[in-house]
C-alpha cells in the first residue's frame, strides 16, 4: 500500500526536557546558516546541533515576554521580544542588545537585520553592534501586529489601522488597498 510505505518512510521525533530542550512549550524556531536549531521556550533559548540540545547560557525565561521570533544577519543572529533584541553571541551565550517598547524585528535577503519600535514609532536599522533610527518618517497609526521584510527588500507593516509598504527610496509609508494589495502580491512568491 502506497499511503502505509509513505508513512514508513518518514520518521518524527519528538524532543522534550529530557532530551536537553528546555521546555516543550516552543515559541519560535530558527535554523541558522550553519544548520543550528534554536529554539525559543518558556524556559529560555535552547540550540540543536544535530546531535543534542544545550541551553544557551543567560537564555533563563525573558522578563519581558516570550520569544517571538530570530532574526539573523550575516554574522549574527538575535532573538526578539517584546522589549528587546537580544543577541546570540558565539552559539553559546545570550545578551541583551537593544532594549524598546513593541518591537518587531525582520532581515532582508542579505542580512540586514531591522527593526519596528511601535512604542516610540521609530523604524531602525540594526548596523554591527548599533542600532540607528532610519530616518524621521513616522511608522503609520494603529497597533502593530506584524513586520517583515520580503526579497525585493519592501518593508511591510501590518497595523490595527490597515496594511502599509514601504520601498527604502520613497520617504513615506504608503497604506495598500484591496487592489493595490493584489498588484503588490501577485508577482510574490511565498517562502
Amino acid at each position: 500500500d502506497p499511503e502505509e510505505a509513505l508513512g514508513e518512510s518518514w520518521r518524527w521525533r519528538t524532543f522534550d526536557r529530557a532530551e536537553g530542550l528546555g521546555s516543550s512549550t516552543v515559541t519560535a524556531l530558527h535554523q541558522d546558516r550553519n544548520e543550528y536549531v534554536y529554539a525559543a521556550t518558556d524556559r529560555g533559548v535552547s540550540r540543536y546541533d544535530l546531535w543534542e540540545w544545550t541551553v544557551l547560557e543567560n537564555a533563563q525565561p525573558f522578563d519581558d515576554g516570550e520569544v517571538r521570533r530570530f532574526v539573523e544577519s550575516p554574522s549574527t543572529l538575535y532573538a526578539v521580544t517584546a522589549n528587546a533584541l537580544w543577541k546570540v553571541q558565539g552559539g553559546t551565550v545570550l545578551a541583551p542588545f537593544y532594549r524598546g517598547g513593541g518591537l518587531f524585528a525582520a532581515s532582508n535577503d542579505i542580512g540586514d537585520v531591522f527593526v519596528v519600535e511601535s512604542r516610540d514609532a521609530k523604524h531602525l536599522h540594526v548596523r554591527g553592534e548599533a542600532v540607528e533610527r532610519i530616518d524621521d518618517v513616522r511608522l503609520p497609526g494603529g497597533k502593530v501586529i506584524a513586520y517583515d521584510v520580503d526579497p525585493a527588500r519592501i518593508h511591510w507593516l501590518l497595523t490595527a489601522d490597515g496594511l502599509f509598504q514601504r520601498d527604502m527610496g520613497r520617504r513615506a509609508w504608503r497604506e495598500l488597498h484591496d487592489r493595490d494589495v493584489d498588484t503588490a502580491l501577485s508577482d510574490r512568491k511565498c517562502k
